[in-house]
């Protein structure tokens, strides 16, 4: 059976990370039966297919956007990361509420267009509030004054970001899908797991999966000055599988410490945020370990890490 896998982002987790790293392996990847879409090619492909079908597309208009996919042949697997799926960044956190406006009817229309003989995955990764919220916050205004980023906040409910509640909403829209959820914290540890679940991989991950362009993943969490001398090691020296290169990034760790897990380089990292709104993210993160526990029990949710 063909399957389309969709990693979703979140916004302000991987950072473009993810989607990198696929582009950079594509080529790769081909051979082995998984194409990798680009995301604005894949999105143009879905609203124009939706603009000339409408909402009741036939067998026949589904196989015939399977082929536009790309599907076929020794192609059995279409790649694509694509947050914007979502809805833009910008909208991420709006008086809706949090990924309210576009995501989960995007979504649906897919599931309208997909093959019903094509298995669908969706991938999203979630993250503490207090690690992300100020770079969705900073989406439209890059320096955001103290009103704008406590009117946003106001837009938020009140115990943590509702992350449970998102992956709900993909589940109904989507029942036909499988979800893989992760917490963006924990990529360190399990990025080769992620990757290869993305490549399609398999079980021997280890000596097929493609390590270029995942070092970046490899070194969350890390401090800077050892994240940049892990750059000029790696330069030198590539890791060839997943395990050395984890072993590369938990010895700089180890040297140079580690930082506060996070979205490291996300757009509003270093904006300056008043004591009040500091408090108010310190309160949405105490949440934050049950929204994980009801996602993980989730039917149809396999939770990673």
């Amino acid at each position: 059976m063909a399957e389309v896998i969709l990693h979703l982002g979140a916004h302000g987790t991987d950072n473009g990370t993810i989607s990198a790293w696929l582009d950079r392996n594509a080529a790769v990847m081909v051979k082995g039966g998984t194409l990798v879409m680009p995301a604005r090619r894949f999105l143009q492909r879905l609203s124009q297919s939706l603009a000339d079908l409408g909402e009741s597309p036939g067998e026949a208009d589904r196989r015939a956007f399977g082929d536009e996919l790309g599907l076929g042949g020794h192609i059995t697997r279409l790649a694509v990361s694509a947050p914007a799926l979502l809805g833009p960044l910008g909208e991420t956190i709006s008086a809706e509420g949090f990924y309210a406006r576009s995501a989960t009817r995007r979504l649906h229309a897919l599931g309208r267009l997909l093959p019903r003989d094509v298995s669908l995955t969706l991938a999203l990764a979630i993250a503490r509030p207090g690690a992300i919220v100020p770079a969705l916050l900073a989406a439209e205004e890059p320096e955001p004054d103290r009103g704008a980023i406590e009117a946003r906040l106001e837009w938020l409910p009140e115990e943590t970001l509702p992350w449970a509640t998102l992956v709900r909403h993909i589940r109904h829209e989507l029942p036909r899908a499988r979800m893989l959820v992760w917490r963006h914290e924990s990529i360190p540890r399990i990025w080769p797991e992620v990757l290869s679940r993305l490549a399609g991989a398999g079980e021997d991950a280890e000596m097929t999966l493609p390590v270029g362009g995942a070092e970046d993943l490899a070194m969350q969490g890390i401090a800077d000055e050892g994240r940049q001398r892990m750059r000029d090691y790696i330069a030198r020296k590539p890791p060839p599988t997943p395990a050395l290169m984890q072993r590369v990034a938990a010895a700089f760790a180890q040297g140079y410490g580690r930082t506060l897990p996070g979205a490291a380089g996300a757009a509003g990292d270093g904006i300056a945020l008043p004591g009040a709104v500091r408090e108010r993210l310190a309160q949405l993160d105490e949440g934050y370990a049950a929204q994980w526990s009801a996602i993980a029990g989730m039917d149809g949710v396999e939770a990673l890490g």
